[in-house]
């Protein structure tokens, strides 16, 4: 590829439409451009080696840990952090250019870190949690992420506060969600700086999956009786898929976007779960304005609601609505149909009405742009819904064998009709 590039560059001089001086010019800003690019195999495995080289010296200092003084095993459980916090400084001052050292130099430190922690208190039987243990560690590991500039330990971070939430899911009314959602948001500032450096970057990939799974996961810890579970899972959802298409349109993410799928997806996961009569009898539950007044789980999800129809109208004013309305209205529309009292067949029939029209109306949109994964996924949704009701009304297995048959080859002649169509337009 390279010799293809340099003999295209050479025509591009002899025909005269770049000068000598140019294409030095050019040659000297792509070899720069290579100096300067980071090797991404020598920072996974500097990452790697690091992690590895922490790990190591742990489980050596532990086998003979009963044979040290206890000054002695308080110096051995600063040493490393001692270490690693030299290697750093080190780095900043000599190396800060180098993507690897950065990245290697805080994952050791990192480490380091939850090393110190967990032998000093070991050391001088200091009784504590594993949650509690996680959220000191998260809480003097974030300052690292910042002056290392270090994408390694944003997401060692993000991962490892998920499982501080994990910990306490067992306690409902403890202030462990507001405490995770308060070290996400650290993080966020960094996330959205390294979204402003480097799109492409693998780590800002992770970290896209990585931010609204871990917001999902947090809603798991308000958990209750009735609507309000359902609720704000399909507030946050409908956020999500909102925020996917404002960012799409506007160049910061690609078209399959982790918001974007995810608030997709989980939309209509929450819309088939309302179409079921008998899943109203399980999440309908009758709740004063008092009641509502005084959860803030009701709170959390207006809010996310409410930010989900500002993005809305945003998109709409921009003319960026993508699929179709029907995806966007009936998403919108299922969040207050929760709060609606016990009229669990009623809302039922509504929520079937809203499936079969995101179902029919993404078909039509697919076969209008020639779209066969568009049109695909609207056959995958009646289909769905049509299997769905099987569990609703007693169908002998003659007429669901027939039905299967049918969304068969509707599927390959819808496909083959496709195909066929694009092939005639190229």
């Amino acid at each position: 590829m390279k010799d293809q590039i340099k003999i295209n560059l050479q025509e591009l001089v002899h025909s005269g439409i770049i000068s000598q001086e140019q294409l030095e010019k050019i040659t000297a800003f792509q070899q720069e451009k290579r100096r300067l690019a980071p090797n991404r195999i020598l920072m996974l495995f500097g990452v790697l080696g690091a992690t590895l080289v922490g790990l190591g010296i742990i489980l050596i200092i532990a086998h003979n840990w009963d044979n040290f003084p206890k000054y002695g095993k308080t110096a051995i459980a600063f040493l490393p952090l001692l270490i690693a916090q030299g290697i750093c400084l080190y780095t900043l001052i000599r190396k800060s250019d180098s993507d690897v050292w950065r990245e290697a130099a805080a994952c050791f430190l990192f480490f380091g870190i939850a090393a110190c922690i967990a032998m000093v208190s070991q050391i001088y039987h200091l009784h504590g949690s594993l949650s509690g243990f996680l959220l000191i560690w998260m809480i003097l590991t974030l300052p690292v992420i910042y002056v290392m500039r270090s994408s390694a330990v944003a997401i060692l971070y993000t991962a490892i506060s998920g499982y501080y939430l994990l910990q306490s899911f067992d306690n409902r009314n403890d202030s462990s969600f507001f405490t995770y959602i308060g070290l996400i948001l650290a993080v966020t500032p960094y996330y959205i700086m390294l979204w402003n450096r480097d799109r492409a970057g693998a780590a800002l990939l992770i970290l896209h999956w990585m931010i609204p799974l871990s917001l999902i996961l947090s809603l798991f810890k308000l958990i209750s009786e009735g609507t309000a579970t359902v609720a704000i899972f399909s507030a946050l959802f409908i956020l999500l898929f909102q925020l996917g298409i404002f960012l799409f349109h506007r160049g910061h993410v690609k078209f399959y976007s982790s918001y974007r799928l995810i608030g997709l997806f989980g939309t209509l996961i929450i819309l088939f779960i309302g179409s079921f009569t008998d899943a109203w009898t399980e999440i309908s539950v009758s709740l004063s304005f008092s009641d509502l007044w005084m959860s803030y789980q009701f709170w959390i999800a207006i809010g996310l609601w409410m930010i989900a129809i500002a993005l809305f109208y945003i998109n709409y004013r921009s003319r960026e609505i993508s699929l179709n309305y029907a995806i966007h209205l009936s998403a919108l529309a299922a969040f207050p149909l929760f709060y609606l009292g016990e009229s669990g067949i009623t809302i039922a029939i509504i929520f079937n009405i809203m499936i079969l029209w995101i179902g029919i109306t993404t078909i039509v949109r697919g076969f209008r742009s020639d779209s066969l994964s568009t049109m695909n996924l609207g056959i995958c949704i009646i289909s769905t819904l049509i299997v769905f009701r099987f569990f609703d009304f007693n169908v002998s297995f003659i007429t669901r064998g027939i039905i299967f048959v049918c969304l068969g080859i509707a599927f390959f002649m819808a496909n083959y009709y496709q195909l066929k169509q694009n092939k005639k337009n190229d």
